[in-house]
């Protein structure tokens, strides 16, 4: 569900089921939740050449989980693995520059992402100010025009 209602405080925005811990055995699905919460930041940016100082809470989930992959599951080296039990210095940094790294490498493909479907972010974009809430049905239905209108070209 997409809404631009304000919910506790914080502004609008995708609204997701928490996945349990099973769900993230599949790294792919680790790495698109990672995505998914850096596309607002990402949309803001391209849309309007801007910072978006409302994603905070998104950005925390996108590094708490970049995080978890490059300490648990080696997600760059094997010596990342190994420095998660060495505290010294360097390999505090060399950690912080791996997720640092990934960070910026999911950033980029959120943003691929959102530049190859531009139509249909416009789309989601009109519906949303339209209904001021969309679920994943009325996605999926922007999804299939979008697709028709491309075979139709």
């Amino acid at each position: 569900m997409v809404s631009i209602l304000q919910c506790d405080g914080e502004t609008g925005g995708i609204t997701s089921a928490t996945h349990g811990e099973s769900y993230y055995k599949n790294i792919e699905k680790l790495e698109n939740d990672i995505i998914t919460s850096l596309g607002g930041k990402a949309a803001i940016e391209l849309k309007y050449c801007k910072v978006d100082i409302g994603c905070g809470s998104d950005i925390q989930k996108a590094y708490d989980k970049v995080e978890r992959i490059v300490k648990e599951y080696c997600g760059l080296s094997f010596s990342s693995h190994a420095e998660t039990y060495d505290h010294n210095q360097y390999s505090i940094e060399n950690q912080a520059r791996e997720i640092s790294f990934k960070m910026q490498e999911y950033y980029n493909k959120a943003k691929k992402i959102l530049v190859e479907h531009n139509d249909l972010l416009e789309k989601m974009a009109n519906l949303l100010i339209e209904k001021i809430t969309i679920t994943y049905l009325d996605i999926e239905s922007l999804k299939k025009s979008s697709i028709s209108e491309k075979c139709k070209m």
